[in-house]
């Protein structure tokens, strides 16, 4: 999308909780941890890619052409972001390893924090 001369895409994290859902023995407040940081892991991407979009400034007197730059833009921190996804479950053994997982909760927050403005 175009604003100001400039392309702009709206890009969100999203949760659908009725699309979410647990093995009713499987209810931990642990697991909860690990699931917040796949949603924590996702909004860290989320901000990388406005960042990108932001920091291109690409013209939009063209639409083919911002929408073929964005998209290139944005499909290698797609990959990143899925690979950071499987890391993330390797890393912490699903969460089920406590002391990787809150090693791993604090890198996120500690990334997020980075990339708040």
């Amino acid at each position: 999308m175009c604003r100001g001369g400039t392309l702009d895409i709206d890009i969100l994290a999203e949760f659908y909780p009725n699309s979410s859902w647990v093995k009713p023995n499987r209810k931990l407040t642990s697991l909860l941890k690990h699931e917040q940081g796949h949603f924590d892991i996702t909004e860290l991407y989320v901000r990388k890619m406005r960042k990108a979009i932001r920091n291109a400034q690409f013209g939009c007197e063209d639409d083919a052409k911002a929408d073929v730059a964005g998209k290139g833009i944005l499909r290698p921190l797609d990959q990143e972001w899925e690979k950071a996804e499987k890391l993330y479950d390797a890393e912490t053994k699903d969460g089920s390893d406590i002391v990787r997982q809150t090693a791993a909760s604090k890198k996120i927050a500690a990334d997020l924090k980075a990339l708040s403005k």
